[in-house]
């Protein structure tokens, strides 16, 4: 380009517009604004050539301001005679969700007489499917579909079809999945990776394993599945199901093609370690996240400290704090939330305060009831009562702007004042609470109203009347919340821990059994399955005992 300025050649603006699109491609932007500069100077006619590479350049820097200039100079020029500038500026606006500039466009569009394209429409599209706006992107796709154009054949490729699948993956819509799949069959239109890979998604998201797995299959016969993101997607179907063989089949697959696992690849094979209580397998996969430097962020950690929460391993969860500290891992909410629990079980009242602090001065973690909750139980485990009143009282303050009440949450708040003999605004005005009948008052009335059943609340209550005796009762509420539900095994396990505490062990083993025929892959706690077994030991009942070692190591 100097040279051509040295020779005087640059006489028209075609060299300018060659140079803005290669500046463009390299983020140069400035250097743009220097050739607009130096055309005005050199007094060479500006051309629609170079105003839409001009635009163009705006448009990935994402300067709407610049780039509406330039639209506003070509219309009074008269250069808009193509649907590649609105083009150009609706995939800018639909990158920034503004919604009402695209949709006064395409009116221009209409007015002026200019025939949208794919790329207007599928930009379109793409805003709509940001916006969620599931009526409006089925209105563009069926005008693609009469638009039908064979020179740029507007609904012939796989593109919008794919955003139109990934839409409705988010929205549950498995049903208009399949007929659109059967419509690129009729077309002739081929699945792409990313056709089939939104596909997959969808599936995955019902826990709907046989069609993701056909959906898998047809990406290895097509060659397409030869990145992470496909695998990843059903080891993270499968880390919800449980089903570990699958799991390790695809992670033996994947290494077979060269396919390196990424850090969501491993945390979703951890996970289903985790779920299975597997800890040596989770704690291997955790070794080879660190060794392949991918431990970087706080989610492996705070699956891993799950896993630890719940077996109670608390100085296991201190050292993977103490781990994520050294290396300058932020810790999120679910971070603070282990730690929180590993200081209210060790009734560490200086820690308690500390992350308490924390969570309340940091704006960007919301601090919700259950913070609350735990400094509750922290301090009425330390025997702090007068300290435990006001962060019950906040609470409650909590939940009292939640929309939905009655909740989950105010159970929890009830029976943490059960366990004090204090009631606020919610249950009554500091009157004494010495019988659980108004808790399941307040069950009653929240089973009642309740649009998602939390079997934490049922829980909750069975755990009040069997520490009362009143395990005919709990088993009676227990049996009828599970008539028309999938039960949860901690349901069973609850009571099964009520049944032991009173030392009637046969009705124990019982409950553990229920519990664990329910809910396949779920196993009890150490203490509780020996206690059971050494119970069928004493009793000598061989056939009991084989029934018991059968489903449980099923």
């Amino acid at each position: 380009m100097q040279n051509m300025r040295e020779a005087g050649m640059v006489k028209s603006s075609y060299p300018y517009a060659q140079m803005m699109n290669l500046y463009s491609k390299r983020g140069e932007f400035d250097k743009i604004d220097t050739l607009v500069q130096e055309i005005k100077r050199e007094g060479i006619p500006t051309d629609k050539y170079v105003l839409m590479s001009q635009m163009n350049a705006y448009a990935r820097q994402k300067s709407a301001e610049k780039a509406e200039v330039v639209m506003q100079k070509m219309r009074e020029l008269g250069m808009v005679k193509s649907s590649y500038p609105y083009s150009t500026l609706i995939h800018l606006y639909s990158g920034m969700g503004e919604l009402h500039k695209i949709e006064a466009l395409i009116q221009e569009m209409e007015r002026e007489g200019i025939p949208a394209d794919k790329f207007t429409l599928t930009s379109q599209m793409i805003a709509y499917v940001r916006q969620e706006s599931v009526e409006k992107v089925e209105v563009v796709m069926q005008k693609m579909r009469e638009l039908e154009d064979e020179r740029i054949g507007v609904a012939k490729s796989s593109f919008p079809y794919s955003i139109l699948i990934r839409l409705y993956s988010g929205t549950g819509e498995l049903n208009k999945i399949e007929a659109l799949i059967q419509e690129m069959e009729r077309e002739g239109i081929p699945a792409d990776k990313f056709t089939l890979t939104s596909q997959m998604i969808a599936y995955v998201r019902q826990e709907s394993a046989e069609k993701a797995e056909a959906v898998m299959q047809k990406m290895r016969e097509l060659g397409v599945a030869e990145s992470s993101f496909p695998y990843s997607t059903l080891i993270c179907l499968y880390s919800g199901t449980g089903e570990l063989d699958k799991i390790e089949a695809l992670i033996q697959e994947m290494e077979g093609k060269g396919i390196p696992a990424n850090e969501f690849t491993l945390t979703c094979q951890m996970y289903a370690y985790v779920k299975g209580r597997s800890t040596e397998k989770a704690e291997a996969v955790m070794q080879k996240i660190r060794e392949a430097g991918m431990a970087k962020s706080s989610k492996p950690y705070n699956v891993l400290m799950g896993l630890y929460s719940e077996a109670e391993e608390f100085d296991k969860i201190d050292a993977l704090i103490g781990e994520m500290e050294s290396k300058g891992i932020p810790k999120d909410k679910w971070t603070l939330k282990h730690q929180m629990k590993v200081y209210v079980a060790v009734s560490n009242i200086s820690g308690i305060e500390m992350i308490f602090q924390m969570e309340e001065e940091d704006s960007l973690l919301v601090t919700d009831w259950f913070l609350y909750l735990q400094v509750a139980t922290g301090y009425l485990n330390g025997g702090f009562v007068e300290k435990a009143l006001p962060i019950l009282k906040k609470m409650e303050e909590k939940m009292l702007l939640q929309e939905e009440k009655p909740s989950v949450q105010f159970f929890f708040l009830y029976m943490l004042e059960l366990a004090i003999g204090m009631s606020f605004t919610v249950f009554g005005t500091h009157t004494k609470l010495d019988d659980i009948e108004g808790a399941q008052k307040f069950f009653e009335e929240w089973e009642s109203g309740c649009t998602v059943y939390n079997f934490q609340v049922l829980n909750g209550l069975l755990s009040a009347y069997c520490k009362k005796g009143l395990f005919e009762k709990a088993e009676s509420i227990a049996k009828k919340a599970v008539e028309e539900r999938t039960p949860e095994a901690s349901t069973w396990n609850v009571l099964a821990l009520g049944y032991m505490e009173s030392n009637q062990m046969a009705k124990a083993v019982e409950m553990l059994k229920r519990a664990m025929l329910i809910e396949q892959g779920w196993r009890p706690a150490s203490d509780t399955l020996a206690s059971c077994l050494n119970y069928l030991v004493e009793q000598g009942d061989v056939e009991e005992m084989e029934e018991f070692v059968g489903i449980w190591s099923f």
